[in-house]
Parts: structure tokens; sequence; C-alpha cells
């Protein structure tokens, strides 16, 4: 590991060969391009209409944004994972954090410029605040919104506050087809029932009973009876967000196989992979509900 980190020091490869590695890394491409073509074509999938150029635009845009999340993740958590995990990219030498922190502005102008362009393509400002909103709750979250101490001592409320992301990282494509669609029932229902899932997931991938102490995940911190509660609000979050939607039964199967694997939480902690597990899928599945139904009728001719 010693000589791994050395050699990254002392024969630093290029700055994009660097970089390159790092998103390989940290943020996967295919991965994060899954979650930016769900965003893109949700709305187009509920107005029945394909636009190309929104569609690259939303799936840049999101790319970014996550992007950009996972940095500023990467930013705070530095002198954590010098203990914890020496061997991510930036307790390793292959970025600094002043290269990271470069990374974050050069990500704020790359939005920024998006958003005129989606200004511009669109006819309309919607979508463009709404993506400017995104980037700005971002960097929010990477300053802790200022208020790090106090959020450290209620994990729950500092999930809460960094989910709410969701809203504008998924919705700003929908808002560029202005606000009336924003806050309609069937794309308000949809931005609710993903929150719901990725909040779910937030809690479900920290469930391991023999992590690390100093991590003080949600399982350490409240027990396994309380996590077990807030994983079933966050079902009846989607399951709320569905009936709003008319989505509900897309949606409910998911969320009862997520209720029944609960009580593995307290009667067999170590099987926490398969919540785990189960909640990836619920979360990409659940994004892509409206491109899939689109998919169906198309297909049927309807």
């Amino acid at each position: 590991m010693s000589t791994s980190r050395t050699r990254i020091k002392k024969n630093p490869a290029s700055i994009a060969a660097r970089w390159t590695r790092y998103i390989a890394e940290r943020s996967p491409p295919i991965a994060l391009l899954f979650i930016g073509a769900a965003v893109a074509l949700a709305p187009m999938a509920l107005r029945t209409e394909f636009d190309p150029v929104l569609m690259a635009l939303g799936m840049t845009g999101t790319f970014v944004l996550l992007a950009q999340m996972r940095l500023g993740d990467e930013i705070k958590d530095y002198r954590k994972d010098l203990e914890l995990y020496p061997d991510r990219p930036l307790p390793r030498g292959l970025l600094s954090l002043s290269e990271a922190r470069a990374g974050m502005r050069i990500a704020l102008v790359i939005v920024l410029i998006l958003s005129i362009i989606g200004a511009r393509a669109s006819g309309r400002l919607s979508g463009s605040a709404v993506l400017v909103l995104a980037t700005v709750y971002v960097w929010l979250m990477w300053k802790e919104f200022f208020i790090g101490q106090s959020l450290s001592r209620k994990p729950m409320s500092y999930a809460f506050v960094h989910q709410l992301v969701v809203y504008p990282l998924y919705g700003w494509v929908g808002a560029t087809y202005g606000w009336h669609f924003l806050m309609s029932a069937a794309y308000l229902g949809f931005l609710t029932y993903c929150f719901g899932a990725s909040f779910f997931f937030e809690i479900a991938r920290k469930l391991n009973p023999d992590a690390p102490k100093k991590m003080d995940t949600y399982l350490h911190h409240y027990g396994p009876q309380a996590t077990m509660v807030f994983l079933a609000t966050c079902c009846m979050v989607s399951i709320a967000g569905a009936y709003y939607s008319g989505d509900m039964g897309w949606v409910l199967p998911m969320q009862l196989a997520l209720l029944a694997g609960l009580p593995l939480i307290h009667f067999r902690p170590t099987a926490f992979k398969a919540i785990e597990g189960l909640a990836m899928l619920n979360a990409s599945f659940l994004m892509w509900i409206p491109s899939i139904k689109w998919m169906i009728r198309a297909w049927k001719g309807n």
C-alpha cells in the first residue's frame, strides 16, 4: 500500500490521467449515466415526447451534479478516510485536496454553462434555475450547511437534509418544461417516491453490525428497532408518492418486499447485504418507472 502511495507522489501521472482514474473509481460513468438517462427520460415519458437535445443536456448535467456530490464527500471525509479507507483516491495521493477543491469549482462552472445552454434550448428559465439550485445545494452539502457540528450529532437529520437534493437533482430536467409541469401530480409524485427510495438506500448501505464504531452508522447510533422505523418511513414516503402520481401498482410491490425484509436487521443482522441489494434494486427501478411505462405503451401502439 505504502509503495503504491509513494509511487503516485513521486511519479505523478498527468492531471487528465489522474482525474480519469479518479472518476473511474469513485464516479463510474456507466452508473452515473444510468441515473442521468433515467432522470432525463422521466419527464419526456410523462409528456410522451422525446427531445434529443434535452436528453443529452439532462444526462450531462446530472452526471456533473452526481460527480460534484461525490467529490464533495471525498473532501469532507478526507481525514476520516486516512484512517478508515487509506486506499481511496485522496488519502493515497491520487489527487490532492487542492486539486479536488479545484474540481468542485470547475463542476460549478460547467453547471452554469449547461444552465445557459438549457435556457436557450428550452426558451424557459425554470429548468436552468432548478439546475443552478441543485449545484448550490450540493455546494451547501459540501459545506455541511455551515452547521456541520450540530448535524453530526443527529445522523438522521444529517441524512434528511442531504437527501432533499433528490428533488432538484431529479427534477431539473422536468423543470425545463415549466413550473406547472414540475408541480404536476405525476411528476411530483415521481420525485417523491424516488426520494423515499434514495433515502432508504442511504440508510440500508450502512447496516453492517461489524462496521467500526468510529463510523457511527445509523445502526450504531439509533439501534436496530429505530433504524427499522426509519426505513419503514422511507417506504411510506415512496408509497405516498406513488399514490399521488398514480404509480401505486408499480411502486407498492417493491415497498412490500423491503418492509418484509426489515426484521432481518434485528433477527439476522449479518444479512445486511440482502437489504442493501434490495434497496439498490428498488432505487434503480423506481427512477425508470415512467420510462418503462412509456416503452410499454409504445410497444402496444397506444
